[in-house]
């Protein structure tokens, strides 16, 4: 995803359908969910401005030449003023509010380029048993800043976090909780 290159669109967005079975990509189709999430990141982007409480976005796919067409419901302000914690209905846990925050976002790639000067490329992410949130990564740059990047990523790898109190939601009596544990077919 990045800029637009067609003057009738607002961001590309580059789709290829990997076959699990046969060693090819499929440049010929399209994703729904990732047309939304490019459609949302030219939101976040600034590429298109929100008219009242949506953002139209027109999609260049670039991998089929089409022109895909979406809406995202709700600028992040939007969201902010208008849900809250006094006007929640219903919430899995404790409502909340949220209060969006100003600046760069940092994440694991821009992560590696602020320390190191490599650049890095996702190529998976996910796991199980204590993975879920991982991502792997491909570090390209000079022998030094890909060492620099090792020696970060081996200092951070299985940091703990800090200690989280956890309530038991069956003797929780915190207001405006909706999630009683003890009717679940889960528990």
């Amino acid at each position: 995803m990045g800029p637009p290159t067609r003057e009738d669109c607002d961001v590309d967005y580059l789709f290829g359908q990997v076959n699990i079975n046969l060693p090819r990509i499929d440049w010929a189709s399209n994703c729904g969910n990732i047309s939304a999430g490019a459609a949302a990141n030219a939101a976040y982007k600034g590429y298109v401005k929100p008219a009242d409480d949506k953002v139209k976005v027109s999609i260049h796919q670039v991998n089929t030449g089409r022109r895909l067409l979406a809406t995202v419901p709700y600028s992040i302000k939007t969201v902010a003023k208008s849900f809250n914690r006094k006007n929640t209905t219903y919430s899995m846990g404790l409502p909340c509010n949220l209060y969006p925050c100003k600046g760069p976002v940092i994440n694991e790639l821009t992560s590696v380029e602020i320390l190191t000067g490599a650049k890095a490329y996702p190529i998976a992410a996910g796991g199980l048993a204590g993975a879920e949130g991982s991502i792997t990564l491909i570090i390209k740059g000079t022998e030094e800043q890909i060492k620099a990047a090792v020696r970060y990523a081996e200092e951070v790898k299985g940091a703990k976090l800090p200690p989280v109190e956890i309530r038991d939601c069956e003797t929780c009596t915190a207001e405006g909780c909706s999630l009683s544990m003890a009717k679940k077919h889960w528990t």
